[in-house]
């Protein structure tokens, strides 16, 4: 079962990449049992493994260069996981929501979800100035220089 929705991009939607997936491997096919990474070429099918994944996007990362502000041995199919969920975060998903759409258990997403993320990051210093005025010790004000 997938759960995600069509996104509005006519290519870089999880529905439509699935519909494209199944046609695929229903033209090579009839197996119902066909696993979604199943691929098939002219003389032979093969699934897709996390390995080929990591090739394929440490080969994108070499085709594009340094201007990426990361090099190709930085890259593995795991960050996938990361950069999905840095990009809910970004997006002001809360973070429960992230644990179950990830099935973390624990707190351990939260090492997934960087602070350097720029979005994230760029108005804190506004919102720290903004917040109102409070003492940090009864009777006491903080001196604004």
């Amino acid at each position: 079962m997938v759960g995600l929705s069509h996104s509005g991009d006519p290519f870089l939607s999880p529905t439509k990449i699935l519909a494209r997936r199944i046609l695929h491997i229903r033209s090579h096919t009839v197996d119902t049992h066909t696993p979604l990474c199943k691929y098939f070429t002219a003389t032979s099918s093969k699934c897709i493994t996390p390995r080929d994944i990591t090739t394929i996007l440490r080969d994108a990362v070499t085709f594009l260069g340094p201007s990426l502000g990361f090099l190709p041995s930085d890259v593995t199919a795991r960050c996938l996981r990361a950069a999905g969920a840095n990009a809910l975060l970004c997006a002001n998903v809360d973070t429960d929501i992230i644990r179950l759409l990830g099935r973390w258990k624990s707190d351990e997403m939260l090492r997934y979800l960087h602070l350097q993320a720029a979005p994230l990051m760029s108005d804190f210093s506004y919102r720290m100035l903004a917040g109102g005025n409070f003492t940090l010790i009864p009777n006491q004000t903080v001196p604004i220089y």
